[in-house]
């Protein structure tokens, strides 16, 4: 057993599909979508797991690759006691650092997904 405080992974799985479903929906469904994304682990602390990145799949080979390599990023912690503010204002640091819309017909929009572990 890890030393976490979600021992059967879920937010980890949780943050794996919707990485998952992101680049599905880019290569088969709209393959003009332009998607990132972020994953921040907290606690009483906040960790940056992935900062903002593009999902760019062309193939699904190529998908597959990088769905391993960025799921792998996401690595289990234990970060003690849930602080909703810390996690919320790292969010608010990773999209304002997000360079603007060049082109405005392509409106940017956001999304926050909470995914809480049980303990």
């Amino acid at each position: 057993m890890r030393d976490t405080n979600d021992r059967e992974e879920f937010r980890i799985i949780a943050a794996r599909e919707v990485i998952a479903q992101l680049g599905f929906n880019r290569l088969y469904l709209c393959p003009d979508a332009i998607h990132r994304i972020a994953i921040i682990s907290f606690g009483d602390t906040t960790v940056v797991e992935l900062p903002f990145t593009p999902l760019t799949p062309q193939t699904p080979a190529d998908w597959k690759e990088e769905r391993i390599r960025l799921g792998n990023e996401i690595t289990p912690k234990s970060l003690d006691a849930t602080h909703f503010i810390a996690a919320f204002a790292e969010t608010k640091r990773l999209f304002d650092e997000l360079p603007p819309v060049t082109d405005s017909s392509l409106p940017r929009k956001r999304a926050v997904l909470i995914i809480r572990g049980l303990c």
